[in-house]
């Protein structure tokens, strides 16, 4: 059981559907806004599990978040492969525009390897280092130095993003 201490509104955006959702914060591995069954509720969406399809309406509009495409789904990773910006959540000019909005408050998720040297921990900005000070009992006093040793065995689970999941029974 995760006890939730803090809770934060985040705007986002899937295609043109543009909302706010608020969300608990919690420690997790991963930075993904999971919507789940109080934004299911509050939008009183409908669900169809043939084509794994969410409908709502919001500000007047009727709404409809779809699955991709096995295609859909292939493009993407090739577009990925071949220029790894894509996979950025966020371009340079929207963080620009966004700073430049005095009445916007922006938190911005830079992820580094480690911060070595003494000047490049003062380019921290003090609203940061306040924040890291406030959180430094998630920390771990040391860092490690990089990714873990390769293993003799890897593994891993294929997803492709987007696509679903099958619905059965586990196999024995």
């Amino acid at each position: 059981m995760i006890h939730v201490n803090e809770q934060v509104i985040v705007p986002f955006s899937v295609g043109p559907y543009k909302d706010q959702v608020l969300c608990d914060v919690v420690p997790m591995q991963a930075s993904h806004l999971l919507l789940g069954r109080p934004w299911e509720f509050d939008k009183m969406t409908s669900h169809c599990g043939h084509t794994n399809q969410y409908s709502f309406v919001h500000e007047n509009k009727r709404i409809c978040l779809k699955s991709l495409s096995p295609t859909q789904v292939y493009e993407m990773q090739s577009k990925l492969s071949k220029d790894p910006d894509a996979n950025f959540l966020i371009n340079a000019s929207i963080v620009r525009r966004s700073l430049s909005d005095s009445t916007c408050q922006v938190l911005l998720m830079v992820f580094q390897d480690v911060v070595s040297t003494e000047h490049e921990q003062d380019a921290v900005p003090s609203v940061i280092k306040s924040l890291l000070r406030w959180y430094q009992d998630i920390f771990p006093e040391e860092l490690p130095h990089g990714l873990p040793p390769l293993r003799d065995i890897e593994h891993k689970i294929n997803l492709l993003p987007g696509a679903q999941l099958p619905n059965r029974p586990a196999t024995v």
